[in-house]
């Protein structure tokens, strides 16, 4: 079974898309926001870390609404998914801009789906990481 991890989605639009993605049968753990930032560190420094850490076949995506997350999308870039989530359009470096909250759920079924697919044509998780990092 396939783990989807929302980092920072214990709002209304984190425990949403869990609950979507629960019932469509995947197993969910939530993240919280009530983390410990370190001076002079932003959200890049932590996408980077976490993506130092991780299996580079393993699918990630960087979902985030406001300017704090654009060092996070550009850190992504080149690794995994960025998806800008605002009713409006503003510049960013995300790779796509979603509206919340249908068109969220609809990409992340849609990218969970394609996952899945690249999984079922040969593609082998290592054993030790089956994670998919969302952040809501």
């Amino acid at each position: 079974m396939t783990t989807v991890g929302v980092v920072g989605g214990t709002g209304p639009a984190g425990r949403g898309v869990a609950v979507r993605l629960a019932s469509a049968g995947y197993d969910v753990t939530i993240g919280s926001r009530d983390e410990i930032r370190a001076r002079d560190a932003d959200k890049g420094d932590a996408v980077r870390t976490i993506m130092n850490e991780m299996h580079p076949d393993i699918p990630a995506a960087y979902l985030g609404d406001d300017t704090t997350d654009e060092h996070a999308f550009e850190a992504m870039n080149g690794r995994g998914l960025s998806v800008l989530v605002r009713p409006r359009y503003r510049a960013t470096a995300a790779q796509l801009w979603v509206k919340p909250p249908f068109e969220v759920f609809d990409l992340l079924a849609q990218w969970l789906h394609a996952c899945q697919a690249h999984e079922g044509a040969g593609y082998h998780k290592p054993s030790d990481q089956n994670s998919l990092e969302v952040n809501a």
